[in-house]
């Protein structure tokens, strides 16, 4: 059963939000309950673990207060630090305000908070609503199927990309899709009496296209419960070096949208449906991303030219399009609609879109790709192998982690 809060003073929100709600299939799966203040939802979370919990950022401390401002602010803050709370698995929050929901939304970049601007007048708020309630409701059916694989590894690239993967310590063998007979990779990675059964394969091409087809074909194939891209990108210059690890969060594609016709020029307007690292995969990725000494291991293990710099791992933004960056102007367009923006690939949003896409079971993705190059038009390939091998490298430290507590 799905356990849902709903926190607002307002019971005309309220029902917006429940119809948001159970507009989804299955919503009678669901077990809803409300709470008009600050303290009642304190005390709901003190003794329930909920799924997801909405709330209004404009909320009273109790019933019958004046709602504060940023009442909602100080109760995610709340939740999200104090361990006496059983912090929900998602949470939304809503505004009406523009300048609040950007605020709010820098705050809680790394606690996996979305915040939605709050419009009478827009079904917009309500359908993210429902996405991410379909998303908990696949989840638990998902938690409840028959899985094959654990994890699926899949590459653009043959080399350099599948080959670093193919480089990692899991005892790989060639064997054979029962589907088409297209060969994979099978290994195991082995940690005391646990394990991990691991399938990799490598695309037939670049983009968008072929990593979905291939995504979606190794789902159905194997079933495996987390879907990981690996291999290179382009990094965003000052934010990110060569061989920096990027981890898409959210994956978006930076060319959906509309282009409009103007006097002089025509205007692209961007409407991109981002994609979220599941927040269970974020807590691992960010604790690899803490151990300097692991990722220092990597970097020294490295017997060719590497670059003057620690390796790192960097959360944020990674931006999915169908054609190569080769220029500043582009990159620009797109950084002014995602300040936080850390690089771009041909590739993972396809990947994200295939599982999100897929019925039960569908898997948690994972794109973790190294920086190559800055899509600047100085392109070299000096760093490929290099950016190959500390993406099959992170990822190895995320599996060792995963293997812990599965």
């Amino acid at each position: 059963m799905i356990k849902i809060l709903i926190v607002d003073d307002s019971p005309e929100k309220r029902a917006s939000i429940l119809d948001a709600i159970r507009s989804v299939p299955k919503a009678h799966e669901l077990d809803i309950k409300e709470a008009t203040c600050i303290i009642s939802a304190k005390e709901k979370m003190l003794s329930e673990t909920f799924d997801l919990c909405i709330l209004d950022i404009h909320l009273p401390q109790r019933n019958d207060d004046t709602p504060r401002p940023r009442g909602g602010v100080d109760l995610i803050t709340a939740v999200c630090s104090s361990p006496r709370y059983q912090r929900p698995r998602s949470i939304i929050a809503l505004t009406a305000y523009q300048e609040i929901k950007d605020e709010t939304s820098a705050a809680f970049a790394n606690n996996n908070v979305v915040v939605l601007h709050y419009d009478r007048s827009v079904y917009g708020w309500q359908s993210t609503i429902s996405i991410e309630v379909e998303r908990l409701l696949v989840d638990h059916d998902r938690q409840n199927s028959d899985f094959g694989f654990d994890v699926c590894i899949l590459t653009a690239l043959h080399d350099p990309e599948l080959k670093a993967v193919l480089q990692l310590d899991y005892s790989w063998s060639v064997a054979h899709c029962s589907s088409d007979s297209r060969q994979y990779y099978k290994g195991t990675l082995v940690s005391g009496d646990k394990s991990l059964r691991i399938a990799a394969m490598a695309a037939q091409q670049m983009g968008m296209p072929a990593a979905a087809v291939l995504a979606s074909r190794m789902i159905h194939e194997f079933k495996p419960k987390y879907l990981v891209m690996a291999g290179i990108a382009a990094g965003v210059k000052g934010e990110v070096e060569y061989g920096d690890v990027l981890v898409a969060d959210p994956s978006f594609d930076y060319l959906s949208g509309k282009l409009k016709a103007g006097e002089n020029s025509n205007t692209f307007l961007p409407d991109p449906l981002p994609f979220r690292l599941d927040s269970f995969i974020s807590d691992i990725v960010r604790s690899v991303a803490a151990d300097e000494n692991a990722l220092t291991a990597i970097r020294s293990k490295w017997r060719g030219h590497k670059p003057n710099h620690n390796l790192a791992i960097r959360i944020g933004p990674l931006a999915t399009g169908s054609t190569v960056l080769a220029f500043d102007g582009s990159l620009e367009e797109t950084r002014t609609n995602w300040r936080k923006l850390i690089g771009f690939d041909l590739e993972t949003y396809g990947v994200f879109c295939a599982a999100n896409h897929f019925g039960v079971p569908r898997p948690f993705v994972l794109s973790a790709k190294a920086v190559t190059d800055f899509a600047d038009g100085v392109k070299d390939d000096k760093w490929r192998e290099y950016a190959a091998y500390t993406s099959a490298g992170v990822i190895d430290l995320v599996l060792q982690q995963l293997i812990k507590v599965v």
